[in-house]
């Protein structure tokens, strides 16, 4: 007997109306502050100068004189180089786009631990988060983080599904793509991942052996480094001028905030 789905109906309407919530008025409601048209000055600069220009590092990390990776610059880069345009809303489009695809990957997520009901319903929550749908509304460098966060932990629990033997590579070039974009995003995240990481393979180290190959770690490490060349170019030239910054801010912020 066919029937309507009215629950999967009640969703896919909850989550058309977060998508509105996103996206309606972006231009006239967007968030710029000093932040914004700190990065924004900057990726102008590049825009008008050729790539040649983009910086090798992103911004500060907050409270010290630590640099993050530059993955931010070149995602508002892209976007202006795609729009031929360098107006603030453009810049933020990166992190709108970023916002409207946590939502299924959220689901996806939470679907690993939940039924479908339970999933519908955290993901309908998580979708109107006044805090999800404020972050997707300005482009400031961690408000992508949900959606990097949410795809390595994603890539690493399939990583790990010995019900799916097939396609680990993929999903190694999947965790190692957001781990890199990740971790340049935000001070927390380029500390806690790193370690989140090792806990996990630490609780997990009776299934490594046949998933953890020689072959998927190097695959891992390769694109790591390759997303973290402009920063290694940057010590290079500075003679490990950032490196310093971060030993030290390990102790004390300049703000007088421990970490």
């Amino acid at each position: 007997k066919k029937y309507l789905d009215w629950k999967l109906i009640l969703f896919l309407l909850i989550i058309l109306f977060s998508i509105i919530l996103r996206v309606y008025n972006f231009e006239d409601w967007l968030i710029f502050k000093s932040d914004q048209a700190r990065d924004g000055n900057m990726v102008i600069r590049s825009f008008e100068k050729g790539p040649g220009d983009l910086p090798l590092l992103g911004p500060r990390a907050a409270g010290t004189v630590l640099r993050l990776g530059p993955i931010f610059y070149y995602f508002e880069y892209l976007s202006a180089f795609i729009f031929q345009s360098v107006q603030g809303p453009v810049l933020a489009y990166p992190n709108l786009l970023f916002s409207l695809l946590t939502i299924p990957l959220f689901y996806f997520f939470v679907r690993k631990y939940f039924d479908r009901n339970w999933s519908m319903i955290l993901t309908s929550l998580f979708s109107v988060s006044f805090v999800a749908v404020e972050y997707s509304r300005f482009a400031w460098n961690p408000n992508s983080v949900p959606f990097f966060s949410l795809l390595f932990f994603y890539s690493v629990l399939e990583i790990f599904d010995v019900k799916r033997i097939k396609n680990k590579v993929r999903w190694f070039v999947a965790a190692a793509i957001s781990f890199s974009v990740c971790t340049q995003l935000h001070f927390s995240t380029f500390i806690t991942m790193p370690l989140i990481v090792l806990v996990f393979l630490i609780i997990n180290r009776k299934n490594l052996k046949g998933i953890v190959t020689w072959k998927n770690v190097l695959i891992f490490i390769g694109i790591v480094v390759l997303f973290y060349l402009p920063v290694i170019f940057s010590d290079i030239l500075n003679k490990g001028d950032n490196v310093k910054q971060f030993i030290h801010s390990i102790g004390e912020k300049s703000s007088g905030r421990p970490l």
